[in-house]
């Protein structure tokens, strides 16, 4: 009994590295889409944040965001961050149309299509575990 236990061991750490890593970092997905001011409102409703570039390199990072067509403004909250980046502001900000160069919008979420890989690797995983712990019924075909 301790010797099953101990040669299933090994199968257990793999399976959860293989999760772990599976979860940690494989699923993530990055969509996004560059839109003009004027055009933001279509994709408004989709979207978990907007990136107001402006001509001077500087953008306007909202994750709580809302556009006014009539007064052709974006409103929201967020960071103001300059041209290399650092961080210039935080809070509430009211950006004119005229005023953003470009806008960039964007979801982030879990990706599913990572799960036929995973599948994939963790049966790939398991075979061959079993296989170098049972070589004699995995290769007794090469045995003459």
């Amino acid at each position: 009994m301790i010797e099953r236990l101990h040669k299933s061991a090994p199968a257990r750490v793999g399976m959860i590295v293989l999760l772990l890593a599976h979860l940690g970092c494989a699923t993530r997905s990055h969509t996004r889409k560059l839109v003009a001011p004027q055009e933001v409102l279509d994709e408004a409703r989709s979207t978990d944040y907007l990136k107001a570039h402006l001509p001077t390199g500087e953008v306007y990072v909202l994750s709580d965001w809302a556009v006014d067509p009539g007064g052709r403004v974006i409103a929201g909250s967020g960071s103001y961050l300059s041209a290399l980046r650092d961080t210039l502001g935080a809070g509430e900000f009211t950006l004119p149309f005229d005023t953003v160069a470009l806008v960039e919008v964007g979801r982030s979420g879990r990706s599913p299509r990572t799960m036929p890989l995973f599948f994939l690797t963790v049966v790939s995983v398991v075979v061959a575990g079993y296989c170098l712990s049972h070589t004699d019924e995995c290769f007794s075909f090469y045995i003459e």
